[in-house]
């Protein structure tokens, strides 16, 4: 790790817990779609946080997804469960940007909140460590 990926990997930490903030924010707007957003890229830039320490990018959030997926969970670096935070993200998120006929709820974005602060917890403590 060098000193330019160290410095990489905090401004992505920093970016993710933006966007926990700013999900948190929209759901008090009753804006539960860009809320659920915002926990999706809580839940993205934290996974890059951790691929800026090995000098590790993508173009597709589908590669990030998959080599953290490969790297940090198969691997058992961090749980299982930390596999289906994403994949509920995505796919919830995919639903509030591009679906017309169905809706986040209130009760949903709130949940994502929950697992993107615990999706960030799970770094935090992997950086501790």
């Amino acid at each position: 790790m060098t000193v330019q990926h160290n410095e990489l990997s905090k401004l992505r930490f920093e970016r993710a817990k933006q966007c926990l903030e700013s999900a948190e924010l929209l759901l008090n707007a009753n804006d539960y779609g860009g809320s659920v957003n915002r926990s999706y890229y809580a839940i993205f830039h934290g996974m890059r946080t951790m691929l800026a320490i090995e000098g590790k990018d993508f173009a597709k959030h589908s590669a990030v997804i998959s080599y953290f997926r490969k790297t940090y969970i198969k691997q058992g670096i961090l749980p299982v469960e930390v596999s289906d935070i994403i994949g509920e993200a995505f796919d919830i998120r995919n639903v509030g940007d591009y679906s017309d006929l169905c809706f986040v709820s209130k009760e949903e974005a709130k949940e994502q909140i929950e697992n993107a602060s615990a999706f960030l917890k799970y770094i935090d403590d992997y950086f501790e460590d």
